[in-house]
């Protein structure tokens, strides 16, 4: 009997070490895949402001900023940089 309680105790902790192996790298999975889909849409974004920022530039007749500086800001510090150039642009055009 004290095999058999020994035994059922060792199969009922490999069964939970298992499981938490198995839960931990299905965790770890989606997280990847989390992770890429954030990237890639906030890599997106950051292209689409990067293009109208330089048009804007372009249009107004300023030095273009180069894409690799622009690449190192933040997405709120492109969005001001963009409604500020939009806004100087409406207010040439008034």
């Amino acid at each position: 009997m004290y095999d058999q309680r020994s035994r059922a105790q060792r199969d009922y902790q490999w069964g939970l070490n298992s499981a938490r192996r198995e839960g931990r790298e299905e965790g770890r999975e989606e997280g990847r895949e989390e992770g890429l889909e954030k990237g890639l849409e906030k890599g997106l974004e950051k292209g689409e402001f990067l293009g109208k920022i330089q048009l804007l530039q372009e249009l107004l007749g300023e030095p273009l900023t180069p894409a690799t500086e622009l690449r190192k800001l933040e997405i709120d510090e492109l969005s001001s940089i963009l409604g500020d150039l939009q806004q100087r642009l409406r207010s040439r055009e008034s």
